[in-house]
């Protein structure tokens, strides 16, 4: 999961995004790494197993300011909803697709 901000890096205290699956009833924090000019956190479903996962985005910066992403039109969080699926099937489903 990526993240790219339109804030300088020395006004950012902290970014993270929260992730809520089925396995779990509550949405759990994760600190974000700084990678290439983005901030990134590498889900791995072998560690926490899930058939479906939500996330948004949080970002503070330095003046006590409050960001989250994704938002609608009013101003909501918007929360991303995936349905994670194992990769081998993944492409076994796509390949016979393309026959």
């Amino acid at each position: 999961m990526d993240l790219f901000v339109d804030f300088d890096e020395n006004e950012i205290e902290s970014t993270s995004v929260f992730i809520k699956t089925d396995a779990v009833e509550n949405y759990l924090e994760f600190p974000l790494k700084t990678v290439r000019a983005r901030y990134r956190h590498s889900f791995n479903p072998l560690l926490t197993p899930a058939k479906t996962i939500e996330y948004f985005f949080v970002v503070i910066l330095k003046n006590n300011s409050i960001y989250a992403a994704p938002l609608d039109k009013d101003g909501y969080i918007i929360l991303v909803k995936r349905t994670l699926e194992d990769p081998a099937e993944y492409f076994k489903r796509k390949l016979a697709q393309r026959r």
